[in-house]
This record gives C-alpha cells, sequence and structure tokens, in this order.
C-alpha cells in the first residue's frame, strides 16, 4: 500500500479523503504479515531483488542518548506568541493587529518559505520538541543533525498538498516517509506517526525522533520553553577536535592581532583551567517563562559529583546583598558581588596585560634598539644626547621627536609599574565583597558610586592616598609631555595650549566626623587661545559627555570596615547620602527605592553570589535623552518622539525593576530573573526600534547623519 500523494492543482473529493485516512493509518500501525506464497522459478536474467524493510514497517533507529547534545522544549508556540503580543506596547499591538500578523503560523511559513497549508496541519497549541547531534564522520570531522518532533491536526493531504508545493519532488515509501528534495539533493525526510510529524535528515532517524524527543515535548513549563545542553556527550564526541587545540596557540596572534592574540597566549594556563572546569559541567539548562504581566527565565548550571566545577563553588561564599543599604536610590544599574582570590588575582592580570598592550601601540613608533639596549627599563629617561649616542647607527630623520615618544613611553611604563605594585599591596588588605552603581545626573553624564569592603581600614586608607599622590604626579609629568611631543599641530588649531593638571584635595567634603578626599582634573585655557573654535568644542563636549557639567572629580572616604567612591557630577550629594547610610543614620538607598525594594524582598538571602539590579526603562531614557541631544534631526521625527513618550511613560509607571541572582544551590550555580511588564515594554521598544532602523535603506539613514547644509559657493568666473 502506497501513500496517496495528492496535487495541489487536483480538487480534494471525499474519495481522496477516505483513501488518505486509510493510508495514514495503515502507515501509523503495523499490519499482519502476508501468507507464505509457494516458491516460484526465479528467471535467470533478472538480478536478485534488493533488501528492503516489510511492506508498512519503518526502519528501526539507533539510540541517539548519547549523541544528543542539545534538547528544546516548546509548550506551546501559539500561547507564547499571544502572550509575548500581550507584553507589547498598547501602540505596537494595535499596529501587529492591524496588519493580521497574530497568527504564528504564517509568519513562520512565511519566514521560511513553506505553503501555509503545511503550518494549518500543524497543531501549534501542543508542546513540540526539537534535539541536535552531534555525531563523528568517517573522515575524523563531525557532523550536526537536527530532530523535530511537531504536534499534528487535521487532514494528511493537506500536509501532502503543501509539501509538494514548497519541494521540487517528493518521494513517499511504502512505510509513510517522504523525501524532501530540492534540485535533486535531500533536504530532509518526514514522517507522520501517532499525531506527531517527524522531521529527520535519514530515514532511519525519524524512528528515533518518535521514540526518543517526542516524548520530551511534554517537559516544557507552561506558557514557556527549555532548552538542555548535556555536556559530557559534547566533550566525549569533539575530544578529538579538543585535543587540536593546543597547536592553535602559536596561530592566534596572526589570526586574532598581535594585542588579543599575545593577550591570550599570556592566558592559556588561566584558559585552559577554565576549559577544565566548564568540561566537569553535567548539564546546563535554560527555562523562559511568560506570565501575567512578567518574564521568568532560569538559567541552571548542574556540576558532575566530586569535578573540578563542584570543589570550586563549594568555595564559594555568599554575599547576600552587600552595600545595596548603602548605595543611593534612583540608580539605572547597580550590582553587588563576592569576588574570589582567583578572579580579583584574573581581574588584575587583564588589567595589567591591556595597559602593556595600549602602552606596546605608543612604543611600535620607537626603534627595535630602544628595548634591547635597556632605555626603557633605566633608573631615569635617558637624555636627548645619551638618546643620540645609543642610536647612532640608526638612520633617523628626527631625533627629537623619537626621543620625545621614548620619554612618554619611560614615563608610561613608570606609571603602570608603580601603580600595579600599588593596587597589589591594597588588594591584600581589600575584602572580597564590593557593590557598585551607574546614575543619570541632573547635571548630565554618566554618575558612578562604588562600595567596598576592606580588612585594615587604616591600611587601606593610607595605601589608597598614596596611590592618588603617585597618580598625581606621574599623570602631571605624562600629560605635560604628551602636550610638549604633539604641542606644534595642537598650537595651530587652539592657538596656545591648555593647562590640564591634577588637583587633589584632602578635605573637598565634610559629613558629620567623616572627611572626604577628592581627585579632580582641571583644564584652564589661557587668554589668547581660541576658547571657541570647533575643536576646543569637540573636547568640551567630550568631557561633558563623560561627566557632565563641572570638574571630573573622583572622591572616596572611609567609613568603618567600607570604604565609599563617587565619581561624575553630584558626587557631592551621593556622597553625603552614603555616608550618612555607612554610618548607621537613615537616607534613601538602593534597598528603601521604590523601584527595587520589591525585587530585593525575600528571595534567595542566604545562597546570593551576585546581585544585578536593572531599570530597563531608567537606562533606555537617558540613552534616548543623550541621543536626541548628539543627533537633533532624528529626535525630532515623529517615530522618535513615539518612542520617547512610550518609553517615558513606562519610566514613570514602573512598579518594579529586574532583578537578576546568581545562587549556589545543591552543589551548582543557578542564574535567574523575573522581568516586569513596564520593564518588558521598554525592552521590546528599544529592540522594535533598532530594528526600525537598521531596516531602513542606506539613504534613509544617511539622512539623519547628514550635517546641515552650507550656502552655495558660486563658481569662479573663467577669463579668455
Amino acid at each position: 500500500m502506497s501513500t496517496l500523494l495528492v496535487p495541489s492543482a487536483t480538487r480534494v473529493r471525499p474519495a481522496h479523503i477516505l483513501a488518505t485516512l486509510t493510508s495514514v493509518l495503515l502507515a501509523c500501525h503495523t499490519p499482519t504479515p502476508p501468507r507464505p506464497e509457494p516458491p516460484r522459478a526465479a528467471s535467470r536474467t533478472a538480478p536478485p531483488p534488493p533488501q528492503r524493510p516489510a511492506r508498512g514497517v519503518a526502519p528501526r533507529g539507533p539510540d541517539i542518548s548519547s549523541t544528543t547534545v542539545v534538547k528544546l522544549e516548546v509548550d506551546s508556540l501559539e500561547r507564547l506568541t499571544r502572550r509575548a503580543i500581550a507584553m507589547l506596547p498598547r501602540p505596537m499591538v494595535a499596529i501587529i493587529q492591524a496588519k493580521g500578523r497574530v497568527n504564528p503560523a504564517l509568519w513562520i511559513a512565511k519566514v521560511l518559505g513553506i505553503n501555509p497549508l503545511v503550518m494549518d496541519s500543524l497543531d501549534l497549541t501542543r508542546p513540540a520538541a526539537f534535539a541536535l547531534l552531534l555525531s563523528p564522520s568517517n573522515r575524523g570531522s563531525f557532523r550536526l543533525q537536527v530532530l523535530a518532533a511537531l504536534p499534528t491536526r487535521g487532514d494528511h493531504a493537506l500536509l501532502l498538498n503543501g509539501l509538494n508545493d514548497t519541494f521540487d519532488s517528493l518521494a513517499p515509501t511504502s512505510w509513510g516517509g517522504i523525501r524532501l528534495r530540492r534540485e535533486g539533493k535531500t533536504i530532509a525526510w518526514v514522517r507522520q506517526s501517532k499525531g506527531w510529524l517527524l522531521v529527520a535528515p535519514t530515514a532511519r532517524l525519524l524512528d528515533s525522533a518518535l521514540r526518543y524527543v517526542a516524548p520530551r515535548a511534554k517537559m516544557a513549563p507552561p506558557g514557556g520553553l527549555r532548552l538542555r545542553l548535556d555536556v559530557p556527550a559534547l566533550v566525549r564526541v569533539a575530544r578529538p577536535l579538543l585535543a587540536r587545540w593546543p597547536t592553535l596557540w602559536p596561530l592566534l596572534p596572526s589570526l586574532l592581532g598581535k594585542a588579543l592574540g599575545g593577550l591570550l597566549a599570556r592566558h592559556h594556563v588561566d584558559l585552559e583551567k577554565a576549559g577544565a572546569h566548564l568540561a566537569s559541567l553535567e548539564l546546563v539548562s535554560f527555562t523562559a517563562q511568560l506570565q501575567k504581566g512578567r518574564l521568568r527565565w532560569q538559567l541552571d548550571l548542574r556540576p558532575q559529583k566530586g569535578g573540578l566545577l563542584s570543589r570550586w563553588i563549594a568555595a564559594q561564599r555568599p554575599s547576600g546583598g552587600f552595600g545595596l543599604d548603602v548605595l543611593p536610590s534612583g540608580a539605572l544599574l547597580a550590582t553587588s558581588t563576592h569576588r574570589t582570590p582567583q578572579v580579583r588575582e584574573l581581574t588584575r592580570r587583564l588589567v595589567a596585560d591591556i595597559s602593556t598592550a595600549a602602552l606596546g601601540r605608543i612604543t611600535d613608533r620607537l626603534p627595535r634598539e630602544v628595548g634591547l639596549r635597556g632605555l626603557l627599563a633605566g633608573k631615569r629617561p635617558a637624555s636627548l644626547g645619551r638618546y643620540r649616542r645609543a642610536l647612532r647607527d640608526l638612520n633617523l630623520v628626527d631625533y627629537r621627536t623619537s626621543h620625545g615618544v621614548y620619554v612618554l613611553c619611560w614615563h608610561l611604563r613608570s606609571f603602570f609599574g608603580k601603580l600595579g605594585s600599588a593596587m597589589g599591596a591594597m588588594a591584600k588588605v581589600t575584602g572580597p565583597r564590593k557593590a557598585f552603581a551607574l546614575y543619570a545626573p541632573k547635571g548630565g553624564g554618566i554618575g558612578l558610586a562604588a562600595v567596598s569592603e576592606v580588612t585594615d581600614a587604616r591600611r587601606h586608607k593610607r595605601l589608597y592616598r598614596d596611590t592618588m599622590w603617585l597618580a598625581l604626579r606621574s599623570l602631571n609629568r605624562v600629560v605635560r609631555r604628551w602636550w610638549r611631543l604633539a604641542g606644534k599641530g595642537l598650537h595651530q588649531r587652539l592657538g596656545k595650549r591648555p593647562i590640564i593638571r591634577l588637583v587633589l584635595r584632602k578635605r573637598a567634603l565634610r559629613v558629620g566626623r567623616v572627611t572626604v578626599s577628592s581627585l579632580s582634573l582641571r583644564i584652564t585655557w589661557p587668554r589668547g587661545s581660541l576658547a571657541s573654535s570647533p575643536e576646543v568644542d569637540r573636547y568640551r563636549n567630550l568631557v561633558g559627555d563623560l561627566v557632565g557639567a563641572g570638574e571630573p572629580t573622583w572622591a572616596w572616604a572611609h567609613v568603618g570596615t567600607k570604604q565609599l567612591l563617587s565619581f561624575g557630577s553630584g558626587w557631592r550629594a551621593r556622597m553625603t547620602s552614603m555616608v550618612r547610610a555607612a554610618s548607621g543614620k537613615s537616607g534613601s538607598s538602593l534597598s528603601t527605592d521604590p523601584l527595587f525594594a520589591a525585587p530585593l524582598k525575600g528571595r534567595g538571602q542566604g545562597q546570593r553570589l551576585a546581585v544585578v539590579l536593572l531599570s530597563t526603562a531608567r537606562l533606555l531614557d537617558t540613552l534616548l535623552d543623550f541621543a536626541a541631544k548628539k543627533r537633533p534631526a532624528a529626535a525630532s521625527s515623529s517615530i522618535f518622539s513615539l518612542l520617547k513618550q512610550m518609553v517615558s511613560r513606562g519610566a514613570r509607571r514602573a512598579a518594579g525593576g529586574t532583578l537578576v541572582e546568581l545562587l549556589r544551590v545543591g552543589g551548582g550555580y543557578r542564574l535567574r530573573s523575573k522581568i516586569p511588564a513596564a520593564e518588558m515594554n521598554a525592552l521590546l521598544a528599544s529592540v522594535g526600534m533598532a530594528t526600525f532602523f537598521l531596516s531602513l535603506p542606506k539613504s534613509t539613514t544617511r539622512m539623519y547623519n547628514r550635517p546641515a547644509k552650507k550656502p552655495p559657493t558660486l563658481p569662479k568666473p573663467i577669463h579668455p
């Protein structure tokens, strides 16, 4: 009995439907084997018949449990789509409903280029499941294979019609499998069995999808999805490829560039340790669930018992919400972490490597003999005469400019070396807990506030003061050398060079009995300089965008076992609030902020390793204000005004911010969050706006970036 194929141009008759239902029933159930017939004399000219599976019996598939690395379970695609649309802002919902884009089946069919009849035969209200196989091939490479189990409904003939219109040719089999071909190549195999549409790259894997993939479809949470990664299976299958990784290290500088390649090469041992810890994972699971007015997601990392990662997690210490009761309210983003000694050491090394790479970009302008003859390693920078004598064999065009670059590099290297030793000494008396927050002050720019735990307050205070003095002396020297080196070109544009220096104030502010110190950057424009030139305005706008009005100031204070830091415009108000909160006096803090008080209450207090508080509406509102200031032409458009209105309304009506927690649960890690509807509105509005601008043609986007038109200039007359 062969499967009945109904072309799309043929009218579906009752007889066709009856025959189709009969074929589906025969394909889904194993028929009774036929009675044996008496043997006949075989023809001498006919070849022996090929061995084919019995009539109506699908080929037995292999066990794919050892090669399945990714599993995806979806509860209901239609339910997820409708809940996601309900969380959009009202203007966007009205636009979607007006254009009839609520049906997810039609949208998926349009994106994939499939006939809508295929999607009509799928039941998107039931769960579906997918699996990704990673299996080695005979040539030593790896092959990725995708299996799918999709619930079906309705008439099987409609599915065949849709497949016939989508693909060039179909090759149905006696057991119900259909080979999809396009341009003479096999795209996939499909089969409808027991209420499922099975999709696989080979015919044998259709049976594996029915026995292994389809039962997992019911494991997704209601109104959500679940993605699982089997790490041991991935490592076991890809072990030959992992063994070849050491041969790639010498190629990193040429493949990824000198700076990044050298950075990774120096941290080869750290990356190997990280890879060993990741290889000891047993399962990575991501779960997302759309509920009424919120999105809840969770990422679980389950390590193997007794493995490296399991022992490393057991050594972590929860921090709860350190510093959140001291940081001022009104933050855009705040975080509280517990940094282990290994993480702090790795962070220090990365900062040192980045500083070395930045210094290397300047040092590349020097002759190679400078490093070979130890000029940079001297206790003092070499004079111009000694520099000439050391490099007298080189044919340099300008010894004075080369010597200026050398002196600048010497001071930078000396500063980074002293700063690194000072930071290492402070790290010994600094605790593992730290919290910081970002703000949008009224004076413009970005504000920063931070709280650090110290183990020896007196020694830490002295070391920090000495470090600020070091920065004051070394950076002033570096700035003077840089202006002297680049003075000629800048003097032509600025008239006279400005005076840039750091100012240290030991008693910049006093709150009760606590003294606040500060380090400020002061720029003084002397008389006769082109203070209103475009070059000066560009520098001023850059500083104003970063720190707002006033001098860029870095302030700090010590209260008990806490060090308080603040940077940017409005630092006085933030430091006053932080000092009062750290001293035990009542004040406005993140723990009492109405936007973050509700998410912080009673969730994982004893298991927290890190906490992140985020207000998407506030952050996006600040970014839109910055964009409107930088691009007035784009801000005057109706689309930008509509987005700004929606985001500002969401920022005012936001009843709760987003809380992201890193927990230690049963020897593993759990990262989870619950995003309210107001935050989702701002996030989806920003994604929609970015998609809109990216989809515009270049001529339209160029219109927003086009400078103001200048008056046309008349051509000069041509005299005979």
